[in-house]
């Protein structure tokens, strides 16, 4: 799948860069090191993991003189600010934590 996709993207002009048995920040030193990295964009996340891992690329970028982490909400139900501030500050350990806040304390907009 990556060959296609690396083929596809060949067409265009563009091309894939895989890193693999790294953690997050680790690949996104040698990404800064290797390009010119204006932005990054991501999904924002809610549970705690994904937040330090977010916490950690942004530490990256700035220690790296690099551009912005940009997130963006990208779960359609519901919307950012319904996430009590609690959950939005701290996340939650698990997704099963964070779907029981929207199932309890959220409703769709």
């Amino acid at each position: 799948a990556l060959a296609d996709l690396e083929r596809r993207l060949g067409t265009q002009g563009h091309g894939l860069c895989v890193r693999r048995g790294l953690s997050t920040a680790a690949v996104f030193e040698e990404l800064c090191e290797d390009f010119d990295v204006v932005s990054v964009y991501a999904s924002r996340e809610v549970c705690s993991e994904e937040l330090l891992i977010e916490q950690s690329v942004r530490d990256v970028l700035r220690r790296k003189g690099a551009g912005m982490l940009m997130l963006f909400w990208t779960f359609e139900l519901h919307h950012y600010d319904d996430l009590p501030e609690w959950l939005r500050r701290k996340g939650s350990n698990s997704y099963t934590g964070y779907k029981q806040v929207f199932h309890e304390q959220c409703w769709p907009r």
